[in-house]
């Protein structure tokens, strides 16, 4: 986009479905962060920006820092772990619907006016209905949070123009950059519109063993410093809350391998394979188009972990393959949650990323 533009619309597409845009390393930063630089007040180890609140014979303690931690690497899903592109889909070891189609009796429901509602263990957002994503990554020291939170869905991204059991090819035809206006966006079809914003005020409170840690608009990415790899949430914004129950980070796949067919330049296919699970995690995958073409172009895939592999076509990968080839380079092993709610889907990702060579 012109300079102003397509920086302001390139922070919003890294923000919802491109980890490491931008980012010459390139490719397919599907997932977790890992971040350092916890800190210890009054006994109470806590994230900078974060209050960690502990409950001890009926009354609460707090220990809140003062600034807040930036330090971290990875992506922020997708649309984008993508992390980052997202599909919807249901749970308990099949594979997720990638179409955006109702799932049956797993599907989440919106809150009708207001409320409470539970996210259900299993679902995605569909990335162009999605405004908010909840990330909780493994891997590092200690598990890693990341909010994106906006006011509307991006409407730079539209419905998909390939679709797969497993996978969904969502592509932005619009010229780009498309002349906007310095707090516009292209959208989808071709049209100049407001820029979807950070929400304003939330509250998300994440628990485990009778610890509460608080993560709000002002701190939206940080350590989780109560707990081990399992946590319950409940966000609360705009008159909506969303609750999930305790939900445990899965842990790296087994005998995880990857192949290219064809080339960088011209892939005919990308296939995954690894230890089938047996508890009802996903396999995630997000491919971002090349990082030198800026528009909001990707592959995003999702299959249940007891399949044991992922096939993603050619005619997926070749759009992307621009420029400099094509960028894959991490696939995420998660439990996924979300929940219809009035002011648009909200998705959660536990997941621990893993780096691919595929040729």
């Amino acid at each position: 986009m012109r300079s102003s533009v397509l920086f302001a619309c390139g922070l919003v597409f890294c923000a919802t479905s491109s980890p490491g845009c931008g980012d010459d390393s390139g490719g397919d930063d599907s997932g977790g962060a890992t971040g350092s630089g916890s800190s210890t007040s009054g006994g109470s180890t806590s994230t900078p920006g974060a209050t960690v609140v502990t409950t001890v014979g009926g009354e609460d303690t707090a220990a809140t820092s003062a600034s807040v931690d930036d330090s971290t690497t990875g992506n922020a899903d997708g649309s984008d772990s993508g992390t980052a592109g997202g599909t919807s889909g249901d749970s308990t070891g099949a594979d997720l619907d990638t179409t955006g189609a109702d799932s049956g009796s797993g599907s989440s429901e919106s809150t009708g006016g207001g409320g409470a509602v539970a996210a259900v263990p299993g679902e995605r957002c569909a990335p162009n209905e999605r405004v908010a994503l909840v990330q909780i990554s493994g891997g590092g020291l200690l598990p890693y949070l990341r909010v994106t939170f906006n006011d509307t869905p991006p409407p730079f991204i539209g419905a998909p123009a390939l679709s797969t059991a497993s996978c969904e090819f969502y592509e932005f035809l619009p010229a780009w950059p498309c002349g906007c206006g310095v707090d516009e966006v292209c959208s989808w079809d071709d049209e100049c519109v407001a820029e979807p914003q950070p929400v304003a005020e939330f509250d998300l409170v994440v628990s485990a063993g009778g610890r509460e840690q608080l993560f709000t608009e002002t701190d939206t990415d940080g350590q989780i410093t109560v707990g081990d790899d399992a946590f319950a949430l409940e966000l609360s914004a705009l008159g909506v809350t969303v609750t999930l129950p305790e939900t445990a980070i899965p842990g790296g796949l087994l005998d995880l391998e990857g192949n290219l067919s064809g080339t960088f330049e011209a892939p005919t296919a990308v296939d995954l394979s690894w230890s089938p699970t047996a508890d009802g995690t996903h396999v995630l995958s997000l491919t971002n188009i090349n990082h030198h073409a800026p528009q909001p172009t990707f592959t995003t895939c999702t299959v249940a972990g007891a399949d044991g592999s992922l096939h993603i076509d050619g005619d997926m990968l070749v759009p992307l393959s621009v420029i400099t080839g094509l960028e894959f380079q991490a696939i995420e092993h998660a439990r996924v949650a979300a929940a219809q709610t009035d002011i648009g889907c909200i998705e959660f990702v536990f997941a621990v990323q893993t780096y691919v060579p595929i040729g």
